[in-house]
């Protein structure tokens, strides 16, 4: 539809979802997971598919279920369970359950004995269409034998909560349920029961390998991710039976300590220990370095360029490379001298971009991806506007743009050219100083293609914010990024301290565009909010954050900084050369100076 509406004829993006092409070269975890789950000795089984959000996790489950189907054996069965699409709608548990059942149920192969003995227990994990009616109460132990025991509440009571919760349930529809679990020990030998019938189901049908994917857990909230994990623990008896499960392993940990706050205990971390109960075997997917990010955009690249034969047979060759050797050129056209011309460009792109992106994006295969579909998307529309846009030149452009935003602006700036030529060639500028020690723009501007001798204009027009396909910043950074936004904007000491340790486990870029929407807030306000800017000096503590900091700094009026506010700057003047000093010293004025003597008079007493 997209393409549709802006008519890019020729255009050939990449889905933002699952392949089942491994460009990564992770055969090595697939078959890890293929061989636990079809381990006999290990069943039953719970594998945690741990990487950060766009690291792959939903591709992997993909290949792992394919190399499963493709061994053609009738006693492996495969579901899929999306926690995202019951979020908010349907008690996330009983849905767990019910699409274990409901699959088990579909299968055509199955007898007529074997279905009703499916159907048999599907009524009864339904208990009366109470929790189908998605009541939040936390009714968890009805089922899984959770912390709380019903015998601390009267039926009363619960019937009271209940009605509060959902309409349409009658007091004696809740009553009766609730008193066959009115006991532990009834809740324990139902726990036991419905183990013991699901056994007695899997043997029914002949499924030796009965594997659950969970995916999307961790776009949960917190009540719904514990819901899925005991109800996960409640098959996890069953022989025979395997789930892998694929998300970010801090935020399903979050969620256990958010759910689970009031727990306390000496030096007790409540949300890995829980999950190390529930996953036996912990599977982490690396973030790619430079060198596999270069490989991952040649794939992606010469998947649109060749033919479907002809790209089967470089992937192989790629494969084929060693993890520290380089995708060459040269060495290409030694092997496969028929096809190494039809992957010059693509190569070449791949090499300009990928040693710059690699850092910013902490080697997140998701966020290639949608660098390339903009980059694309924006030469396809200049195109249909009859305009020709060098693709290394925006490739360069975006890189900026994305990641240096302050910056950009100056390069776009048509009167800056001269100033930008001498930045370019690594010579003192007035317009740039900020920027000229910064190490990621030095290996930025080794970029073979000069922007200094482009009319930049065109380029600017089509990287516009007021195009559609533009995503804000808050929409691409990660969930992990998002709680840690969401914290330092709540102006809480508590949250704040919560979030720097968090930001810790960011990429750079998150670090950027989390600095990027405390600035854009700041520069608003006629007089900068304190518990905001505090907030602000945390994110951009680091060295690599500078150049663009110090930018954003400057460009907001001095006059709506308070005296106390300047004096907080000494904090990252750690961070900043002598140089760098003495500007923020020229910019604030003689205030700056006097706070900085009263803060070191201070530390010395």
């Amino acid at each position: 539809m997209v393409i549709y509406l802006y008519g890019g004829n020729n255009m050939a993006l990449w889905k933002d979802s699952e392949t089942v092409v491994d460009y990564l070269n992770f055969d090595y975890i697939i078959d890890a997971v293929v061989n636990i789950v079809l381990d006999e000795e290990l069943s039953p089984s719970s594998i945690g598919l741990y990487g950060d959000w766009g690291s792959g996790k939903s591709s992997l489950m993909k290949m792992v279920e394919t190399r499963l189907d493709e061994k053609g054996n009738d006693s492996i069965m495969c579901i899929k369970f999306n926690g995202w699409l019951f979020e908010g709608y349907e008690d996330a548990k009983t849905a767990l359950c019910g699409t274990i059942l409901e699959k088990m149920h579909d299968n055509k192969k199955l007898s007529a004995k074997a279905k009703e003995k499916i159907k048999t227990l599907w009524d009864k994990v339904d208990v009366q269409k109470i929790l189908g009616k998605g009541i939040h109460l936390g009714l968890d132990y009805l089922l899984t034998g959770g912390l709380i025991n019903l015998t601390e509440f009267s039926i009363s009571q619960i019937v009271q909560a209940v009605k509060k919760k959902a309409s349409g349930v009658s007091d004696e529809d809740i009553a009766e349920v609730l008193r066959s679990f009115k006991t532990e020990s009834n809740i324990r030998k139902d726990i036991k029961n419905f183990q013991k019938e699901f056994a007695d189901i899997l043997k029914e049908t002949q499924i030796k390998h009965l594997v659950v994917f969970v995916d999307e857990l961790d776009r949960c909230t917190p009540e719904t991710i514990l819901d899925v994990i005991e109800a996960i623990r409640l098959f996890l008896f069953a022989k025979g039976t395997s789930f892998v499960i694929g998300a970010d392993q801090r935020l399903i940990e979050y969620a256990i300590r958010t759910k689970y706050k009031d727990v306390v205990g000496n030096n007790l971390d409540i949300g890995k220990e829980y999950m190390e109960k529930v996953i036996q075997y912990p599977v982490n997917i690396p973030a790619l370095d430079e060198n596999e990010v270069e490989k991952y955009i040649s794939c992606l690249l010469l998947e649109k360029k060749l033919q479907k034969e002809e790209f089967s047979e470089i992937l192989e060759y790629i494969r084929q490379l060693k993890p520290y050797d380089k995708l060459i050129y040269t060495s290409l056209s030694e092997e496969k001298s028929d096809l190494a011309d039809k992957c010059r460009d693509s190569l070449y792109l791949s090499e300009q971009i990928s040693s710059v992106l690699a850092k910013q994006i902490n080697g997140n295969p998701r966020q290639c991806k949608r660098f390339l579909n903009t980059l694309f998307m924006r030469l396809d529309m200049a195109k249909t506007r009859g305009v020709d846009l060098k693709q290394d030149v925006m490739a360069k452009l975006m890189l900026i743009e994305y990641f240096y935003g302050t910056f950009y602006k100056l390069v776009i700036d048509g009167s800056n050219k001269e100033e930008l030529a001498k930045f370019e060639k690594g010579k003192e500028t007035t317009i740039f100083k900020d920027y000229s020690n910064d190490e990621w723009l030095k290996k930025w501007n080794e970029i073979d293609c000069k922007l200094s001798e482009e009319d930049l204009r065109d380029y600017y027009y089509f990287s516009s914010s007021r195009f559609a396909y533009n995503q804000s910043v808050v929409s691409n950074i990660s969930p992990t990024a998002r709680i840690c936004l969401d914290k330092l904007l709540d102006k809480t000491e508590i949250h704040r301290t919560e979030a720097v340790e968090q930001l810790k486990d960011l990429s750079l870029a998150e670090h950027k565009n989390i600095a990027k929407v405390l600035y854009e807030k700041m520069k608003k306000e006629d007089k900068i909010d304190n518990d905001l800017f505090k907030s602000y000096l945390k994110v951009i503590s680091r060295k690599d954050m500078m150049a663009e900091a110090l930018s954003q700094l400057k460009s907001i009026p001095v006059q709506f900084y308070s005296k106390s506010q300047i004096a907080m700057l000494d904090s990252i003047t750690k961070f900043i050369s002598d140089e760098e000093k003495a500007e923020l010293e020229k910019y604030f004025g003689d205030e700056f100076g006097k706070q900085q003597n009263i803060i070191n008079s201070l530390k010395k007493k």
